[in-house]
């Protein structure tokens, strides 16, 4: 549970930097930061797993690596075509865990997972709390920025739904480190051919720090904490759990970008919380966990 937490509060950092990047004040080129970024978190993935002396070669045929890298690039290509559009971090964060709800829903008949009261009520805090988060409950918020900037990060979030779904079937088959790096290294070879949409001019100096923070502290490593976490947890905790990254957006926007922050936001923040804290307490967690058959993700990343 620590280390989907742990992902939680780097992803939620992420929100914010690509407001900046993407946003008005340096205007980075959606297409060309994807690339970027996916280049520079495969390369620092390849090193680990090289450093590690895990064959690459078999993973690379792996049929599970492809349809998550797939998934991955399109997800994120359209999650910073559509923050170009729309820089508000906190509506981003809103409008990427909306997934939840599929997530939830389709975990019973593609996972077998049990969803119980407990997890109902969790889920229905945890959604209830990101609109407290994000809007204040004033729905004026929503308009805030552009429609077809929230279109192309609710695309995002849809897309994301196999991947998170395909990550835990996945997981049964492949330890963490192989997956989650072999997987990025395929989802940057699909994204490198998109930098030709892109403009070279619109890339100043400032985009490509935020490439570099992007790419090598908000993207690799999160992903190997969340995809341990996904061998470990049900698909719908360890979603859950990574609401905590919006919670920690809304607070470095507050911090860094001067957007507000209201009492609502503070009982959103609660029941966010308080939604991670009855799945954590679910009692039947722990015997989900010890029925759980041996797999390679058991044996460490």
């Amino acid at each position: 549970m620590s280390a989907a937490i742990a992902a939680a509060l780097i992803w939620g950092t992420s929100f914010p930097a690509m407001a900046v990047t993407l946003g008005p004040g340096v205007r980075a080129d959606p297409f060309l930061l994807t690339a970027l970024r996916m280049a520079l978190a495969a390369a620092l993935a390849t090193a680990v797993l090289l450093a590690r002396r895990r064959p690459l070669r078999p993973l690379l045929r792996n049929r599970w690596v492809w349809i998550l890298a797939g998934s991955n690039a399109l997800a994120f290509t359209l999650q910073h075509i559509g923050v170009s559009l729309n820089a508000a971090s906190a509506k981003t964060a809103l409008l990427v865990n909306t997934n939840l709800v599929f997530i939830a829903i389709l975990s019973v008949p593609v996972l077998g997972e049990r969803f119980g009261r407990r997890k109902v009520a969790a889920v229905a805090l945890a959604l209830l709390g990101l609109v407290a988060l994000t809007t204040g409950f004033d729905p004026r918020q929503l308009a805030a920025g552009t429609f077809v900037g929230d279109l192309f990060v609710l695309a995002a979030a849809v897309t994301w739904v196999p991947f998170i779904l395909g990550t835990k079937r996945a997981t049964a088959e492949v330890a963490p480190l192989d997956l989650t790096a072999a997987g990025l290294l395929v989802t940057a070879v699909l994204l490198a051919p998109t930098a030709l949409l892109g403009d070279p001019a619109a890339f100043p100096r400032g985009a490509l720090l935020g490439a570099l923070y992007l790419g090598l502290v908000v993207t690799f490593p999160p992903l190997l904490l969340y995809t341990y976490s996904m061998a470990r947890l049900p698909a719908t905790v360890v979603t859950l759990l990574t609401f905590l990254e919006v919670l920690f957006a809304v607070v470095l926007g507050v911090m860094l970008l001067a957007e507000g922050f209201s009492a609502a936001q503070v009982v959103g923040g609660a029941l966010v919380l308080a939604g991670i804290l009855l799945v954590a307490a679910d009692p039947s967690r722990e015997d989900a966990l010890r029925a759980t058959p041996t797999t390679p993700s058991e044996r460490g990343p």
